[in-house]
């Protein structure tokens, strides 16, 4: 893996057209689904998720969380197909699947704590 340095403004857009994004790929597979169903944003979210969260820290993290949920409550043209509407508990229940192998269960812990602290604030 490699890293870069990019402006601020950039990685805002880039991340809001990540969460767009993801939110079309978990609509169509929540519209698929029966009861019980499965709030997984995929792997792929997991991973800028964790990476997000060591890097830019856990406000950034609970944004990213926040701006994924209030896409598929609000913002998203389907949204209003998905009912009962997807909770933040949900979402952090699934999210505990979907990041890396590499964090530890204390890391997972941590990560879904701080974002769902954050993402309730914001």
């Amino acid at each position: 893996m490699h890293t870069i340095t990019m402006p601020g403004d950039s990685y805002e857009s880039l991340a809001a057209g990540f969460v767009r994004g993801t939110a079309d790929f978990m609509i169509t597979h929540l519209l698929q689904q029966d009861r019980p169903r499965l709030v997984h944003p995929g792997d792929g979210f997991g991973r800028v998720l964790a990476w997000t969260w060591r890097e830019r820290g856990e406000v950034a993290a609970g944004v990213l969380v926040a701006d994924l949920l209030a896409m598929l409550r609000r913002h998203h043209q389907r949204a209003h197909e998905i009912q009962p509407a997807v909770t933040l508990d949900e979402l952090v229940d699934g999210l505990r699947h979907a990041l890396p192998g590499d964090l530890s269960e204390q890391e997972i812990d941590e990560v879904t704590t701080a974002v769902r602290h954050q993402a309730r604030g914001v």
